[in-house]
């Protein structure tokens, strides 16, 4: 067998591996399955309107929400909010612990966990107080680690109605 032959072989082998290895690729189970948690962050209702005022502050109530929607269970591992008047000027960040989450997220689900279940949600009675009666907002970031091993933060912005 020439040399020539010996290559035209090798050519025609190697062109058949690479055509396997690009059926198998296709035929491989490419559904789109979602690889990370997606976590919403929101309040019912969203703007909040004002709620009372008693002993020099003004209160907003509303119901918290934290959702996964994926189908992927995500572990809350950080929490902070920044809060802005109405102009957005930075007014205050407030960092929250897990352990305020675990004590406060218990009324949907009927229990104390930082763990959002896949396609599940949590929530909570809120309420915001300020000395001042204008309208402002929340930026509520919260940080996650999912099933997956994913590290990601998720936010969510409530609207708080002046008076």
């Amino acid at each position: 067998m020439s040399r020539k032959s010996l290559h035209v072989q090798l050519f025609v082998w190697l062109i058949c591996i690479a055509f396997l290895a690009m059926m198998m690729v296709a035929c491989t189970d490419d559904d789109d399955d979602p690889t990370q948690a997606a976590i919403t962050i929101r309040s019912d209702p969203n703007p909040v309107p004002y709620a009372y005022y008693e002993n020099g502050y003004y209160y907003w109530t509303c119901t918290f929400y934290v959702e996964e929607t994926a189908g992927i269970g995500a572990t809350l591992t950080e929490w902070y909010t920044e809060y802005y008047d109405s102009d957005g000027n930075h007014l205050d960040t407030q960092t929250f612990s897990v352990q305020n989450f675990r004590d406060w997220f218990v009324e949907c689900d009927a229990q104390s966990n930082a763990y959002i279940p896949g396609l599940a949600s949590v929530c909570s009675s809120f309420w915001y107080r300020t000395a001042s009666s204008h309208g402002w907002y929340a930026d509520n970031y919260m940080r996650f680690t999912d099933d997956e091993g994913n590290d990601f933060w998720a936010e969510g912005r409530f609207t708080l109605l002046a008076p």
